[in-house]
């Protein structure tokens, strides 16, 4: 086999990812002249198997993960559910029927939380998800991977939110005589008394807008005075932050540390999901985590509001080099990507085929959502003084508003 057929599938991102200095450029590599031996030979051994992974059910966060606001493993999973009978239900290579989520993503060719999560945790431990899986059966697992959630105090009203998320949507209501969710925080005592901050490995803050919170800092603090610097240190941010000095600083001690930024579009699309935040003050915080060498991925959440420009969207990404994870809403269920119309739904499907397999048969109930998806949108631009006309015009312009 010719090489340019052997390693015809290497992507220009993975490869740039794994160079070294003395790698030639990826399209150096393309060509396959003057190529090193050794390159290749460090490409063949990354693509080896490794151990035999055979259980599509299991998912590190029921046994090492944590998040602190709902004491539960994992967001994702429903109020009042048995953790050990979903653990069980992983090792013996059973979908918990608890973790539909998941595998609504997953059966749509969407990478899931879960994938996610496994992968994640298995290249900063070093080890197989199989080593993991090993160490579930032996029940020798633990708190390692803390999702953190200190209070909904934010600076944004995200169309898709509401105030228990959000002390930003609480003002709203209130100035609209709406009895808002009641504001929440969340001190370092109400952490899980298992913690163990020497084997922390991921500690993934997210809000309201974790930059509003200085318990956040805190237990950075904390985890630095036990050596942990090499813990993974991850911010969910909508991307408006002004870092203190003393924040920067605390970053700055830990090895490994990801901005992960909500973006649900770009430009006026952001500006629009996102109000009333600036899509040029986003841009410019990316630039400043880049410059400080702290790793940017995004968070992209789908509903039938961005539909529309979802090429638009990834091709952005994809333009920018940056890692991103879809999710797609459920609730509030007018908020869904099939609560459209059968004939908008036609036009984008037309102008995305790639959305087609999120959106299924069209059924009544996706009218239903429809109507009161219009009935939101009308009411959250006449609290917010907008126009989603003067934001989303192309999608605008099929809504009868």
């Amino acid at each position: 086999m010719r090489l340019s057929e052997k390693y015809s599938f290497v992507k220009q991102n993975d490869y740039e990812s794994v160079a070294g200095e003395d790698w030639p450029t990826f399209d150096q590599f393309q060509l396959h002249k003057n190529v090193e031996q050794f390159v290749y030979d460090e490409i063949d051994q990354m693509l080896e198997p490794d151990e035999v992974f055979d259980n599509p059910a299991f998912c590190v966060m029921p046994f090492y993960g944590w998040q602190t606001d709902i004491k539960s493993s994992c967001c994702l999973l429903p109020e009042n559910h048995d953790i050990e009978k979903i653990r069980a239900d992983m090792l013996n290579t059973r979908r918990p029927e608890e973790c539909w989520k998941c595998w609504k993503n997953e059966d749509a060719g969407i990478k899931s939380d879960r994938q996610i999560k496994n992968e994640t945790l298995a290249l900063l431990e070093d080890v197989t998800i199989q080593s993991l899986l090993d160490d579930c059966n032996q029940g020798q697992y633990g708190i390692s991977m803390l999702k953190i959630s200190t209070n909904n105090t934010c600076n944004a009203t995200c169309a898709t939110c509401s105030s228990g998320a959000s002390s930003a949507w609480g003002t709203l209501e209130r100035k609209n005589n709406i009895q808002p969710a009641r504001s929440w925080k969340i001190g370092l005592n109400k952490f899980p008394y298992t913690l163990d901050h020497s084997r922390l490995r991921v500690a993934a803050f997210h809000g309201g807008e974790p930059f509003l919170s200085s318990t956040n800092f805190d237990l950075l603090e904390q985890i630095l005075d036990h050596d942990n610097d090499d813990c993974f240190v991850s911010f969910v941010t909508n991307g408006s932050f002004n870092p203190t000095k003393k924040q920067k600083y605390i970053l700055s001690k830990f090895k490994q540390v990801n901005f992960c930024f909500s973006i649900d579009g770009v430009g006026s699309v952001f500006e629009y999901m996102r109000y009333p935040l600036s899509w040029t003050k986003t841009l410019d915080n990316i630039k400043w985590a880049q410059d400080n060498k702290i790793d940017v991925s995004v968070s992209y959440t789908l509903s039938n509001l961005n539909l529309w420009y979802h090429a638009q969207t990834i091709a952005w990404f994809q333009q920018q080099g940056i890692n991103f994870l879809t999710g797609v809403v459920d609730y509030p269920s007018y908020f869904q990507p099939s609560a459209l119309p059968e004939s908008v739904k036609d036009l984008i499907v037309a102008r995305d085929p790639d959305v087609a397999k999120l959106l299924g048969k069209h059924t009544d109930q996706d009218d239903q959502n429809y109507q009161q998806f219009l009935a939101e949108i009308q009411k959250q631009d006449r609290w917010k003084g907008i126009s989603i006309r003067d934001y989303l015009p192309e999608f605008a312009e099929h809504l009868p508003i």
